[in-house]
């Protein structure tokens, strides 16, 4: 059952691992990251990704250039902090690397439903 109340969206277009914009955030939120990652090493990848779980992250869709590496390394930081994962505590994650930022878009604005008991509601 989806939660009615609301939940903080964020259309992300930067370099930066960890925008000021999301540190402003209080409270859980879901993420389209649409970005050119290509030259970001790793690490840094995995640093942003504990990043936005620390800030409340729980629905990730990620869209451009890369964006599937940014998936796998995110879903590497995200899958040990829930180990015993089910369908209602799992963080999404999601990658789209074939279609047009505005089918991600669609996608993000019409299914990126986090898990029932993972999301609280942002007051």
């Amino acid at each position: 059952m989806r939660s009615t109340e609301p939940v903080a969206s964020v259309a992300l277009l930067s370099s930066n691992p960890c925008p000021l914009e999301l540190k402003r955030l209080s409270g859980k939120f879901v993420l389209l990251m649409a970005v050119d990652r290509t030259k970001l090493p790793d690490n840094q990848v995995i640093n942003g990704a504990q990043n936005l779980v620390d800030l409340g992250l729980c629905y990730l869709c990620v869209w451009g250039p890369d964006c599937e590496r940014i998936h796998d390394l995110s879903k590497e930081v995200i899958v040990p902090r829930n180990p015993n994962e089910s369908a209602e505590t799992v963080i999404m994650t999601t990658w789209h690397d074939d279609e047009p930022l505005s089918e991600a878009v669609g996608y993000f604005r019409d299914c990126s439903w986090p898990a029932e008991n993972i999301c609280e509601p942002v007051l």
